[in-house]
């Protein structure tokens, strides 16, 4: 509801100063709710760590950055963009990040412990 009225204000306020026009503004609008729709399918799916992959979409061409663990999941998260209704081509630009050695993460890597460990604060008088 929020884009809704921050899209609404949006194409209002560029149409008032002679912007983008009202079909430059569609076209954006289709492409931000493809995007959106990649990147809901990429959270839903229990095979894909979302936070990392990034998709793009410029008139139904929908590229996809960022990195994954493994092969798989860069076909997996191609097919699944390549499904979205409107996409016309998918440009996979996904990285393979090879899996840490014992010990180390990177950024394709869960966390096991809590990021803060003890208290912070100093205890009250």
């Amino acid at each position: 509801m929020r884009y809704v009225l921050v899209l609404s204000m949006a194409l209002a306020t560029f149409s008032a100063w002679g912007g983008p026009t009202t079909q430059a503004l569609s076209t954006a609008l289709k492409d931000a709710a493809i995007s959106a729709r990649i990147e809901t399918i990429f959270l839903a799916n229990g095979h894909l760590s979302p936070f990392n992959i990034k998709a793009a979409t410029n008139n139904g061409l929908v590229t996809l950055s960022g990195g994954v663990s493994d092969d798989i999941q860069k076909e997996l998260s191609g097919e699944l963009a390549q499904s979205v209704e409107g996409v016309a081509e998918v440009v996979n630009q996904l990285t393979v990040v090879p899996a840490p050695e014992a010990g180390e993460t990177n950024a394709t890597t869960p966390i096991d412990r809590p990021a803060i460990q003890t208290d912070p604060l100093p205890p009250a008088p």
